[in-house]
């Protein structure tokens, strides 16, 4: 049965990460935010893989229907994946739950 509850999901909405690709120019990323943050959307995470004239940023927020729409309406290209999102209680938890999943991801593919 706990398969069954792990495949729909025991929690709330899936955690959706966008990739949008900008220039790497000063001010590209603010431009983004302000957008976000003009709609009422914040920006929970983010990173950056930039190269010399592009970067990659890959943004969490809170609501991601709207910045789905927003990005469209926009003319924003980007690109949106769920993501895998656990809580540790302890930073020391980590390996334990690395293995979990290594152990999960072998029991799917057997």
């Amino acid at each position: 049965m706990e398969s069954a509850r792990t495949a729909e999901g025991i929690g709330p909405d899936p955690v959706r990460q966008f990739s949008v690709f900008l220039e790497n120019k000063v001010g590209a990323l603010c431009e983004i935010v302000k957008l976000l943050n003009r709609n009422h959307v914040e920006v929970v995470a983010f990173s950056v893989q930039d190269a010399s004239d592009s970067s990659i940023v890959r943004l969490i927020v809170s609501d991601p229907d709207r910045v789905a729409s927003l990005f469209d309406e926009s003319g924003i290209p980007f690109q949106a994946v769920n993501l895998v999102v656990v809580e540790l209680r302890e930073a020391t938890q980590l390996a334990e739950m690395l293995t979990c999943l290594v152990m999960a991801e072998m029991c799917q593919r057997g």
